[in-house]
């Protein structure tokens, strides 16, 4: 599957779940996945070592962990749609909550370099 048909499937997956997972979020359900991917994210930052790019990178993975490994479970599941339902939740909720991350991250960044290589007349 190339780079550019990844964004279709999920465009084209989501809507068909959307029921399944409506059904299935749970305030309570909710709250622990964004809890989870925040704990992920504050653990990767503070153990990603002096890189500002190796505590974003280690964060990221920390808060995504690996959706691949769910899909191989997920592939002798009797209920595949609740179980494509639920990873599609968790995916939703952890970009959300990784979305502010990813923004402070972009500033920090851009702050360092620019205090690194000032701008020459």
């Amino acid at each position: 599957m190339s780079a550019c048909s990844r964004p279709k499937a999920a465009v084209t997956t989501l809507p068909k779940e959307w029921p399944t997972i409506v059904a299935q979020a749970s305030v309570f359900g909710v709250m622990a996945i964004a809890l989870f991917s925040a704990a992920g994210l504050a653990v990767g930052n503070a153990l990603g070592g002096p890189d500002p790019d190796d505590r974003t990178v280690l964060a990221l993975a920390t808060a995504t962990r690996h959706p691949g490994i769910a899909m191989a479970i997920a592939a002798d599941m009797p209920d595949k749609q609740a179980l494509l339902a639920a990873m599609l939740l968790v995916v939703i909720v952890g970009s959300v909550v990784a979305d502010p991350y990813v923004k402070w991250r972009t500033r920090s960044h851009a702050m360092e370099a620019a205090a690194r290589d000032p701008p020459r007349p």
